[in-house]
């Protein structure tokens, strides 16, 4: 069974995300509810995550299908996996700003679900599409912390007011670790 949310989104924001899910499918990714993972949510991490009024951490997407069908009983409680690197980073990130999970809400640009592995590149075209139909309606007014150049470029786009974060919080190479990446991302967080 899945977890509630704290603070389910606007209705017509939820309608939005379904719609754009639907029409998605042409492309061939899946919706949440293919995957067992439809709620009061534009995305299962906001079972927890899902503040508000507090800031906002806009990755790129959310898990891919197969994870999603794969893991439902470590997933469904809180809507996100604990131990990967993103929620690691982030855990400690909060962490060292003095926050919970509770006190933010995580977006993310594409509001689909990617039918393979994780790492499938999203065309920008999709990218773009998603976000016309729900991220921009999702953030507007918002404290945005824009995780990595995709979900920044797509802030500039669409004239949503963010700040970058140094670094993604699944950034790989440079010599970068969870540390470094959680601190980076604690400072921004106290900067907004």
């Amino acid at each position: 069974m899945l977890g509630t949310p704290r603070h389910p989104v606007r209705q017509d924001i939820l309608a939005r995300r379904r719609a754009f899910e639907e029409d998605a499918k042409q492309w061939g990714y899946c919706s949440l509810a293919d995957v067992g993972f439809d709620g009061g949510w534009i995305s299962p991490i906001q079972m927890l995550s899902g503040h508000p009024d507090g800031p906002v951490l806009l990755a790129k997407d959310y898990l891919d299908a197969p994870s999603l069908r794969g893991r439902f009983a470590e997933i469904a409680p809180r809507g996100y996996l604990p131990g990967n690197p993103f929620n690691a980073v982030i855990d400690r990130a909060l962490t060292l700003a003095g926050l919970s999970r509770e006190d933010i809400y995580i977006a993310q640009c594409f509001a689909a679900i990617v039918p393979h592995h994780r790492s499938t590149t999203i065309p920008q075209r999709h990218l773009r599409a998603s976000f016309e139909a729900v991220g921009q309606h999702e953030l507007r007014g918002r404290r945005v912390l824009a995780l990595g150049p995709a979900a920044g470029r797509l802030c500039a786009a669409f004239g949503i007011a963010h700040h970058p974060v140094a670094y993604h919080p699944s950034a790989r190479g440079k010599g970068l670790t969870f540390d470094a990446k959680a601190a980076a991302l604690a400072e921004a967080l106290r900067r907004v």
